[in-house]
């Protein structure tokens, strides 16, 4: 069901993609503010229908700082799902911030299938703590009528003697181990379990008529030897008048594949934190130098400008001008990413053969070709394959992919551009572009396609901020299409993206996409 969610975030750009992000889940921004002080002011108004979730930055700009606003609201409105946004590794303040008991944290820039998770993980938790409150209530006011729990009760309860001969099971036992009345009085515990855990169980038994509280995780078995997970409390009691031990059990499936999913998110923030300190790193490297000779050559022309001889000044703007040329393309990688990633780009879809745009992307390297003596082969398996595209976008994807090829291939080698039908029933084409080049580590074939990642094979001197394949990514995902690499049996590496036959085809693809990424599964449709 769709949720909605509040955004405390002072950085404007931030908090516009995250909503943008969010309406891409399928779920509402309920509104943005971009102080502490505004917002609780607007909560505290009468009639105010709270947020299902509130995504708040730890450092705000204003008197009041994230966590001190993240205190007042669960204080005022206990319902509240806070998760905080976070860039700063401070443990001081991390502290602070987990001392508050948040929902979970959101390393910025948030990542969409972070938040994704994030969202669902702080529902499901905030249900569970409900879930939790109301059987807890249920124990309390139910406490003088044992029975009446013993039959409502969804958890697992067994009771057995000190043999572990079971004296009585409640109906979630029943039901989920398809145990009927009638075997009721023959069970032992040990028929319930795996019997690798007698040993273990044996020794729990004991702890627990010493008058220990044990809890420990376990399996129960149901008839047909399928295993159940559990979270099992031992305790001696009575039982008819009798000692007994109780086996309160919970079935802890849901919170297993939580637990993997809140890992699963984990590795992906910290991946997003590494590739971002990696860029940063390698952005000041790319950035620095040429700006540093900019401003060297500038300086000493301006300085000396009346006795430098004709030669040396041309030296300089000739410096300076190759100087910009490398600072260029990185901005302009920059600002590309930003406006797709915005969703502000406008594509200009036409029906057409693709064989034209093609033949310009090569003909636009042939200085890179003729450069390295790299022959350009261009392979058709079929006659007259078109497709809906954007010329100028998948120009300058394949003109990417390309350079790429022609970069990391050795001289007197070649790349291979092939097209080739993907699908008989739609018709969508495939485009490969083959190079007899270094390949791509088995490792590293997903992770080149995100955002300033840079293979180890190829970072060194690459001249590049890992934005170029994400741009490609974000441009076929943008076409409906796929993209991804294999490495050739032989030698080098071979880029491949699916193009739509159709504008009406992409449509379709788009639509099937986003469903499978908001029910987090993929459903093998025929747009993979």
């Amino acid at each position: 069901m769709p949720i909605s969610v509040m955004i405390i975030e002072d950085d404007k750009f931030t908090a516009y993609t995250i909503a943008e992000q969010i309406k891409l889940l399928s779920h509402s921004v309920h509104s943005s503010f971009t102080t502490a002080e505004q917002a609780l002011e607007y909560l505290v108004q009468a009639n105010q229908k709270l947020p299902d979730i509130i995504l708040m930055d730890i450092l705000l700009a204003g008197q009041m700082s994230g966590i001190e606003a993240a205190k007042e609201i669960t204080k005022k409105f206990l319902d509240c799902i806070v998760i905080y946004l976070t860039n700063t590794s401070a443990n001081k303040l991390l502290d602070e911030a987990i001392a508050t008991k948040p929902y979970g944290y959101l390393i910025k820039p948030v990542d969409l299938t972070q938040l994704k998770v994030s969202i669902r993980m702080a529902i499901q938790q905030k249900f569970l703590e409900k879930r939790i409150q109301e059987k807890q209530k249920e124990l309390e006011t139910s406490r003088e009528n044992l029975q009446t729990l013993f039959d409502t009760f969804d958890d697992f309860i067994i009771i057995t003697n000190a043999d572990g001969q079971i004296l009585a099971i409640n109906p979630a036992v029943k039901k989920q181990l398809q145990i009927t009345d009638t075997q009721i009085d023959t069970l032992h515990f040990s028929d319930l379990i795996p019997k690798d855990h007698y040993q273990i169980i044996t020794t729990h038994y004991e702890n627990a008529l010493a008058g220990q509280n044990i809890i420990f995780r376990m399996s129960l078995l149901k008839k047909n030897g399928e295993a159940i997970p559990v979270e099992t409390k031992l305790s001696k009691g009575r039982w008819h008048g009798m000692p007994a031990i109780y086996h309160i059990s919970r079935d802890c499936t849901d919170a297993l594949i939580a637990q993997k999913e809140i890992i699963k998110a984990k590795e992906v923030a910290e991946a997003a934190n590494n590739a971002k300190s990696e860029f940063l790193a390698n952005m000041s490297h790319e950035f620095r130098t040429p700006m540093q000779m900019i401003l060297y050559c500038a300086k000493s022309g301006e300085k000396n400008i009346e006795s430098l001889p004709k030669d040396k000044i041309y030296a300089y703007f000739k410096n300076i001008h190759e100087a910009g040329n490398r600072l260029l393309p990185l901005l302009n990688d920059l600002l590309e990413l930003s406006r797709l990633e915005s969703g502000k780009q406008a594509y200009q879809f036409k029906t057409g053969p693709i064989e034209p745009v093609i033949d310009i992307a090569i003909s636009e390297l042939h200085q890179m070709f003729i450069k390295k003596n790299i022959k350009p082969v261009l392979e058709i398996k079929e006659p007259q394959l078109t497709a809906c595209f954007d010329s100028d976008k998948i120009i300058q994807v394949l003109q990417n992919i390309i350079s790429n090829a022609i970069q990391y291939s050795p001289e007197k080698s070649k790349v291979t551009i092939c097209v080739e039908s993907y699908n008989d029933e739609y018709s969508d084409i495939k485009i490969s572009v083959i190079d007899q080049g270094i390949g791509v580590p088995e490792n590293e074939r997903k992770k080149i396609f995100d955002k300033f990642y840079l293979s180890r094979r190829t970072r060194r001197g690459s001249g590049g901020i890992g934005l170029g394949l994400a741009i490609c990514q974000k441009i076929i995902q943008d076409h409906a299409g796929l993209i991804w690499v294999e490495n050739n049996h032989d030698r080098g590496a071979n880029f491949q993206f699916i193009l739509r036959a159709s504008h009406s085809r992409i449509l379709q693809c788009l639509s099937s996409i986003k469903m499978e990424e908001y029910n987090g599964k993929n459903q093998n449709s025929d747009c993979r």
